[in-house]
């Protein structure tokens, strides 16, 4: 069985007239409405009133809630987990257990998820700690005093109430992916994204009124979004496919995205810019500094360096994420070859051009979506808050987030329409190439197979444990589908 794909209209229609889908539409808005609510609740011990004098500064320019979740029991979110994630998927680099059993199939994965749990509540521990410190510090709030009564006890509490904030997120996600729609990790982590769309463009509309914006340049700044938006939307879509044969005849299909590395190129090359400033407070450095003031003070120096940190982090992170030998393991124990050019061309050979392909790619478009918001500041002169919003890296997570709901969706409408009365999950798999290669065994042994993509596109790299890709089966097939992938 293969996963066919369906227009938008059809989804609409498939999750308007589904009693089931609409059930779990609404389930889904329902955590994340109560996600929303809760990140209101202010942490036990603040005085509301020095938080909201402190936020009404020119210099927060908060909403009449917003500075809320500043101090709220969820002003971690997801944080824990991605950045466990990350220190993980770091960790597989040097320590080789963690990278054998990243590759490892589902018994690695399950590793990796308990580690990834277990060092999640550590940072919230420890990030509650150093949370409770600093808001004791009238210093670091114009002198406002946030908490009346300091001390271990309020420290304590910080630590344990996001500690218990972040085990409550698991366990929405769970529910999400067991009960709605998409990846919960992912939906809650960009659930921030559209309401700064909201507040971005009213911002935009009282620059306007005040006369800071001319409405040509609120114009432009719309067009420009928009091409923005489109590239974004068809770059996230980008797969390169790979043919696998069996006996000389087609035997189906892998790819490999373009968002194998997700944001965390981006991401760390603005790390590396900050950190010669970062060093230079704790210990100061000539050469470094001197370095580091040329090559700030030459606009196009500094944005060459940024593309070059991009560059070497989407290569770190493919090889991170991409083993060739693990791959063409993977599908010779199942008797399948890959389709080389012409036959001529190793596999191990022909996986890696493709990899570099793909990886020249993802930086490619990395490096767009840094300068493209550089270009466009300069082009919509005076800034406004609307072409300040698409140079936050959000809009980009949340276009990936999209893609995956739809793709939820097309895999609950086919699995609807087979006409089976039950399916059973038979294998969760770490990344896509593994489902798919199982999946396309599967069938040709007579066992249907459909694959619930539930990833975080954009947000985090593959082969984390935030990815699931579950494996269904008839209910009736399981252990036959079980015993069959095991041989």
């Amino acid at each position: 069985m293969t996963q066919n794909h369906s227009s938008f209209r059809d989804l609409v229609n498939f999750v308007v007239r589904n009693g089931e889908m609409r059930n779990r539409l609404l389930f889904t808005a329902g955590i994340l409405i109560l996600f929303k609510l809760a990140s209101f609740i202010p942490l036990p011990g603040i005085d509301i009133v020095s938080a909201r004098e402190f936020a009404e500064s020119s210099f927060m320019q908060l909403s009449k809630f917003e500075y809320l979740s500043k101090v709220s029991v969820l002003m971690l979110g997801t944080a824990p987990f991605l950045s466990a994630c990350l220190l993980i998927q770091f960790a597989t680099a040097v320590i080789r257990p963690l990278r054998a059993a990243s590759f490892g199939g589902e018994v690695g994965r399950e590793l990796i998820t308990r580690l990834t749990i277990l060092i999640a509540l550590i940072l919230s521990l420890i990030q509650g700690l150093l949370i409770g410190q600093l808001l004791e510090q009238p210093n670091s709030f114009g002198g406002g005093v946030l908490v009346p009564s300091p001390g271990w006890g309020f420290r304590l509490m910080c630590m344990l109430t996001m500690t218990a904030a972040t085990v409550l997120i698991y366990f929405a996600a769970q529910a999400i992916h067991r009960y709605g729609i998409g990846n919960g990790f992912a939906l809650m982590t960009v659930l921030y994204v559209p309401f700064e769309f909201i507040f971005a463009v009213r911002k935009t509309i009282a620059e306007i009124q005040i006369k800071m914006v001319s409405i040509e340049g609120f114009i432009i700044s719309g067009i420009l979004g928009i091409l923005f938006f489109v590239a974004l939307l068809l770059m996230s879509k980008v797969k390169e496919r790979i043919p696998l044969v069996k006996n000389g005849s087609d035997a189906g299909e892998i790819g490999v995205r373009l968002t194998m590395a997700g944001k965390m190129p981006f991401v760390l090359a603005g790390v590396m810019m900050m950190l010669p400033s970062v060093l230079s407070i704790y210990r100061n450095i000539p050469m470094l500094d001197q370095a580091y003031s040329v090559i700030t003070k030459n606009g196009y120096a500094e944005k060459g360096l940024y593309v070059l940190f991009i560059f070497i982090f989407t290569r770190f992170y493919f090889l991170l994420v991409f083993d060739t030998k693990y791959v063409c393991s993977l599908i010779h124990r199942y008797g399948y070859q890959i389709k080389t050019a012409g036959g001529h061309e190793s596999e191990t050979k022909f996986l890696s051009v493709r990899l570099k392909k793909m990886q020249t790619g993802a930086g490619l478009f990395l490096t767009f979506v840094f300068l493209f918001p550089v270009f466009a500041i300069s082009l919509a002169k005076p800034e406004n808050s609307l072409i300040l919003f698409i140079r936050d890296i959000g809009l980009l997570l949340l276009i990936g987030v999209a893609l995956d709901f739809l793709a939820q969706i097309k895999f609950l409408k086919l699995k609807y329409d087979s006409g089976v009365g039950k399916w059973a999950v038979a294998y969760t798999a770490f990344d896509e190439i593994e489902a798919d290669v199982k999946r396309i065994f599967l069938n040709g042994n007579e066992i249907p197979a459909l694959i619930e993509p539930l990833r975080f596109s954009w947000g985090l790299p593959i082969r984390t444990m935030v990815d699931e890709y579950r494996l269904y089966v008839p209910g009736e097939k399981v252990e036959e589908a079980r015993r069959v992938l095991e041989r």
